[in-house]
């Protein structure tokens, strides 16, 4: 898997300690509680944001008798959110440890310790003892992990019981690269340009790790809509962006946002939402 500096060069896992000045321009200060309402527009990585995390809960029918492994949970937004909507417990496990830092500070301050445990880890090599769960869940995650991807899908099919449930939302490769998008992807999107898997690939990898997949839709449009939306509100908001964060902050994640975007646009990759479960 690649390491944490690797991953590093995505610029939106640069300056996370700014979810702190997002805080403090809401009136929040210290280390007091936060609302967790109010985390939502900023600790949610992935492009969908809480509606995607609502098909989640919808389509697992996910309640408070569950368990959920977070792998690659970033900041612990959707654990959060998951913990907060349905009573669930999670352990977010993220290898990142500045990432990992402000994660356990928000769950904290927002009053949902108590549900969410965080880990630090590399996923690939992570060993929980006597510890299984009801679901599991990767989002934006598997794409960093290039060739390593098969042992991280088989390492996180372990700690799923039998007969539970996966939900997977992921980047999948629709055409060959041209070698300008390989650059985009290694540079800007921290992940191997030459492992980027297609659907049938995911799939296959899946099953070989012993889970059935029983459903896998087609998010690229909604993920093309929603890319090009994100720069829309983020160029609207340059101004008050600037006066919370800097002018450096915003260009680098500007640069991130449209460089993603033209994947999109080009349509050299897409989305996937991949559902299952473990063979009993």
């Amino acid at each position: 898997m690649a390491d944490s500096n690797d991953i590093k060069a995505m610029k939106m896992y640069q300056h996370v300690d700014r979810v702190y000045n997002e805080l403090n321009a809401m009136g929040y200060k210290d280390d007091g509680p936060v609302k967790i309402e109010d985390l939502w527009t900023f600790d949610q990585w992935h492009l969908l944001g809480t509606p995607a995390l609502d098909i989640l809960i919808k389509k697992l029918k996910l309640n408070s008798t569950h368990d959920v492994l977070d792998a690659g949970s970033g900041l612990g937004g959707s654990s959060r959110y998951l913990a907060h909507k349905t009573g669930c417990r999670a352990l977010a496990v993220e290898m990142q440890p500045d990432v990992h830092a402000v994660a356990e500070t928000l769950t904290r301050r927002s009053g949902l310790a108590d549900h969410v445990e965080h880990a630090m880890g590399d996923m690939a090599e992570l060993k929980l003892v006597n510890r299984q769960f009801d679901v599991a869940i990767a989002i934006m995650m598997l794409v960093h992990v290039g060739l390593n991807r098969k042992k991280v899908i088989e390492n996180i099919c372990k700690y799923v019981k039998p007969g539970g449930t996966f939900y997977v939302e992921e980047w999948v490769k629709t055409k060959d690269f041209t070698d300008h998008q390989k650059t985009i992807i290694k540079a800007d999107g921290a992940a191997d340009p030459d492992s980027v898997p297609t659907s049938e690939e995911y799939k296959q990898m899946f099953e070989s790790a012993g889970l059935v997949v029983l459903e896998m839709e087609n998010m690229t449009e909604a993920w093309t809509v929603a890319a090009r939306e994100r720069i829309r509100l983020f160029e609207r908001s340059r101004e008050k962006f600037v006066a919370i964060h800097n002018e450096e902050t915003y260009e680098a994640l500007g640069h991130f946002y449209k460089r993603m975007n033209a994947l999109y646009v080009d349509r050299c990759i897409g989305g996937l939402r991949i559902i299952g479960r473990k063979k009993d």
